[in-house]
């Protein structure tokens, strides 16, 4: 049977999605950390809520795989970004940038960049299961993703990072969970739905909103599950 591990931070985020799984087998908890299991067709589904930031993330990647011991992981959730994009809009991640890591005085690298592990900052999801879903819903966008714990509100930090690497989505999660999968060889996707453009308070107006509207990566996860 094919396990499929599902991440999201937030329960807002992944309410509907669950819905369309029905009633779980069972419901773990590991501190903050929530994980239910789900039979969906010929699939076992791990669901798990991390919690918000790269800790939390990192503990609920490494949950995933060395316990629930799953074949996939997706992540997804609601993300900021940049002028480029539009408040609703649904984007694919092709590549995640850690910005926060930085021993460029070290090595002589740019920030983001873990020499040991990758070619560059940019640290890229896995190609075959993004071009999967841009098979399944041609209206999606791909884009990069700047990711580490901090809530970006700063539209000239923004921009410093888009002129760095050319990343116009921001999150908390992404890194961590993209890090730890590929070191585990499990392959990863991430997909994002824009929340703000760094506003808190466009954030929290859309986060209501999502509660109460269906929302585009519920269903292209929905997709994905049914014919993964």
């Amino acid at each position: 049977m094919k396990k499929i591990g599902i991440m999201t931070a937030l329960d807002v985020e992944g309410g509907q999605l669950e819905n369309y799984l029905g009633n779980p087998l069972k419901t773990d908890l590991y501190g903050h950390i929530s994980v239910k299991t789900f039979i969906h067709g010929d699939k076992e589904v791990c669901f798990a809520k991390s919690g918000v930031g790269e800790i939390y993330a990192s503990a609920c990647t490494e949950i995933l795989i060395a316990i629930y011991k799953v074949d996939v992981i997706f992540n997804y959730g609601f993300a900021g970004g940049y002028l480029t994009r539009s408040i609703g809009e649904a984007v694919l991640v092709k590549g995640v940038v850690h910005y926060d890591f930085d021993i460029s005085k070290l090595d002589d690298c740019k920030p983001g960049h873990y020499p040991m592990l990758f070619d560059g900052p940019i640290i890229h999801t896995d190609e075959s299961l993004l071009d999967y879903a841009k098979s399944l819903d041609g209206d999606l966008t791909v884009g990069l993703l700047a990711s580490a714990d901090k809530f970006i509100a700063d539209e000239d930090f923004k921009k410093s990072l888009y002129n760095l690497y050319g990343t116009d989505v921001y999150d908390m999660e992404a890194a961590a969970i993209l890090i730890i999968s590929r070191n585990a060889n499990v392959p990863a996707l991430i997909i994002k739905v824009i929340s703000d453009n760094g506003n808190a308070d466009e954030y929290y107006s859309f986060k209501k909103l999502a509660a109460e509207t269906k929302i585009k990566f519920a269903d292209i996860l929905r997709k994905i599950i049914d014919n993964i």
